[in-house]
């Protein structure tokens, strides 16, 4: 059987290559694009996450507290109507009327039956209480 001709240059090449080393491709950098539609569905799905340990998988609860144009967006993306975009301003939003960390939807919360995971979902006022009943469990009187 023969070989190909690009076989065999490969294989002249090899033998010329001083330090038998395979010379590095370029990585194509992601496109701000890509980057914006990995961010959009990383967003999604906390809002699901979220969605489902606080509000018991109630999606109306949470668009109860969002002014009329958030709430529209939420609506759109939860039920697959529209555009699948959160934009910079409405995870804003969503986050400061849950009392969340500022950026935890664009974080990603992979194990969400973890311990860690549920206490971040938590507003400011219950972590904070949570985290004085810890450090009374931890250093009782």
């Amino acid at each position: 059987m023969g070989t190909s001709r690009r076989t065999k240059r490969n294989e002249e090449q090899l033998l010329l290559w001083s330090d038998l080393s395979i010379p590095e491709l370029k990585k194509e950098r992601p496109s701000t694009h890509s980057i914006s539609k990995r961010i959009d569905l990383l967003r999604v799905n906390n809002i699901r996450l979220l969605v489902q340990l606080r509000f018991n998988g109630d999606v109306g609860r949470l668009t109860q507290r969002l002014s009329a144009s958030h709430s529209k967006t939420l609506e759109g993306i939860w039920w697959g109507q529209g555009s699948q975009d959160l934009h910079e301003k409405s995870a804003r939003r969503i986050e400061a009327v849950c009392g969340l960390d500022k950026g935890w939807l664009d974080l990603p919360h992979p194990d969400s039956d973890s311990l860690a995971t549920k206490m971040t979902v938590l507003d400011g006022r219950a972590r904070r209480a949570l985290t004085e009943i810890v450090e009374v469990l931890l250093h009782p009187s």
